[in-house]
């Protein structure tokens, strides 16, 4: 009888965990099908910014700025298009900067509604985003000519938009040297640079950039700066709507190869989160983790959320997820941050 009821007890036991372990695939696999159907979601919505722009041309819109396109809206639209397989979309958007061009082979950063050029001379992180996309777009559908442009915009990167030390300066009509910027700095594109042309000063790029933005973030919170000097030391105290980027570039990079460097930088942040989680998330702070507002808007909310995907199956991290994939943001920028975001936890980057 207790050899019975030993036997009837193992058999509870396995048959238990099987049932656990089934559970927890349907939950997991349940979450990874409602990441996916909220990211294809914040696509389709962010379609709305984008409006024709003359024959085979699109533009990414900016209602907060009369409609103008920035070149950096361009680059995010080419960027989730081919994340989201649309190559009509991309086609437009790539013809509309192709057509935008500065005499450098660089886009314009500021277009009028009208075609009319705002703002002249490119900027550094839009020229980087649409050389990538294209990279991505040669690898999904080849034979296009996208990585013979993607070669002549990254040469003119490495030309017109890095000093000699390497590091990237803000665009390729700067007036003043001495301010550079943390969030333009994309360290996963670099080694895809490097493959694609050959060139060894991208790996200089690579880490001069890396090394540079280490001095920028303060030393407690691991926050970066929206602006910074050439030392590293920041322009101003407060960790702004450029420097939510920072963490969304970093999680791109340690996704790819646990860099040691990108480990350190998102360890840290991810610490601070966590204390400002406790306190409620808000969309502004000092360097040193001090609130400047008493709200939440989509645009932080997007960068906390990719920090969190340093532990993606943490209760933070699900939460946050959860949080954004409902939140709404009645900015252009909001939403991209919104879908680069939730394209990252849908593992299209």
């Amino acid at each position: 009888m207790k050899q019975l009821n030993i036997g009837l007890l193992i058999k509870a036991i396995i048959t238990l965990s099987v049932i656990l372990i089934l559970l927890g695939a349907f939950l997991f696999y349940g979450w990874q099908t409602y990441i996916q159907r909220q990211a294809r979601s914040a696509y389709e919505s962010w379609l709305s910014y984008i409006v024709p722009a003359g024959t085979n041309r699109d533009r990414v819109i900016n209602p907060q700025m009369e409609n103008s396109t920035v070149s950096e809206g361009i680059g995010y639209g080419m960027l989730f298009s081919v994340a989201f397989d649309d190559i009509y979309h991309f086609d437009r958007l790539w013809s509309y900067a192709n057509h935008n061009l500065d005499a450098k082979g660089l886009m314009n950063w500021k277009i009028g509604k009208n075609g009319e050029i705002l703002g002249q001379g490119s900027a550094t992180d839009a020229d980087q985003d649409i050389a990538y996309a294209l990279i991505l777009a040669e690898e999904k559908w080849p034979g296009r000519g996208y990585v013979q442009a993607a070669k002549q915009i990254l040469n003119s990167i490495v030309t017109y938009e890095s000093d000699q030390e390497g590091l990237l300066l803000p665009g390729d009509n700067w007036g003043n040297p001495e301010i550079y910027n943390p969030s333009y700095i994309a360290p996963a594109y670099y080694e895809l640079f490097y493959k694609i042309t050959g060139n060894l000063v991208w790996e200089k790029i690579a880490q001069a950039n890396s090394n540079w933005l280490v001095k920028t973030l303060n030393n407690t919170t691991g926050l970066a700066p929206d602006w910074a000097d050439h030392l590293g030391y920041p322009k101003d105290n407060n960790y702004g709507y450029d420097a939510i980027r920072v963490p969304i570039r970093w999680i791109c990079y340690y996704r790819q190869n646990h860099n040691v460097n990108a480990r350190n930088i998102l360890g840290k942040e991810l610490g601070t989160l966590k204390l400002l989680a406790k306190r409620g998330l808000k969309s502004g702070y000092t360097l040193e983790g001090v609130p400047t507002v008493n709200f939440l808007n989509t645009d932080y909310l997007a960068s906390f959320t990719a920090l969190s995907l340093y532990k993606p199956y943490s209760p933070l991290s699900i939460s946050l997820i959860w949080r954004l994939s409902h939140s709404q943001s009645p900015t252009y920028y909001g939403n991209a941050m919104k879908v680069w975001v939730m394209s990252l936890a849908a593992n299209k980057f």
